[in-house]
């Protein structure tokens, strides 16, 4: 179990980074063609997996991460899109806040829910601990930020 769940883990940041990387993406310009563009970003997905990987050996959560996110994917932004700086700062800062946003939500209705109380601190406790459960529950968290995604790239040209 202990190799399943390091797998989902990494699976996890993966979708995460490469969600946040297509989505922010999608909010510019691309000045590369398409297979380049894909492949640039499926690689920046993984240095982004290692990158996050790293920072939570140290924490499991950090602001500090959250904050190292935004600027990996502006970074990336610089080499794969056209226009200025504002709207490659602003597409990465926006991308991220709709991930995290969705992720709290349906993280602190588990807990609730799995918790049984309106008090999350039971629900934090089955869901941070290593386990089938955490397993379901991450990766489930991340397919379900790629649904919204998905669902609402017509409106990223209104954006």
């Amino acid at each position: 179990m202990p190799v399943l769940y390091s797998l989902s883990e990494l699976a996890a940041t993966f979708i995460e980074g490469l969600t946040a990387l297509f989505v922010a993406g999608s909010l510019c310009v691309p000045k590369i063609e398409r297979k380049k563009y894909i492949l640039v970003t499926v690689l920046s997905g993984i240095a982004y997996t290692a990158l996050i990987t790293l920072l939570n050996e140290r924490e499991s959560f950090s602001f500090v991460t959250l904050i190292v996110a935004i600027i990996f994917t502006f970074f990336m932004l610089l080499f794969i899109s056209e226009g200025d700086i504002i709207r490659k700062v602003t597409s990465s800062m926006v991308t991220w806040f709709f991930i995290v946003a969705i992720d709290y939500v349906f993280t602190y209705s588990l807990m609730m829910i799995v918790g049984r109380s309106l008090d999350i601190s039971k629900g934090f406790a089955i869901i941070m601990n290593p386990g089938t459960t955490r397993v379901i529950f991450i990766l489930t968290d991340k397919l379900l930020q790629v649904l919204v995604f998905i669902l609402c790239r017509k409106l990223y040209p209104k954006l």
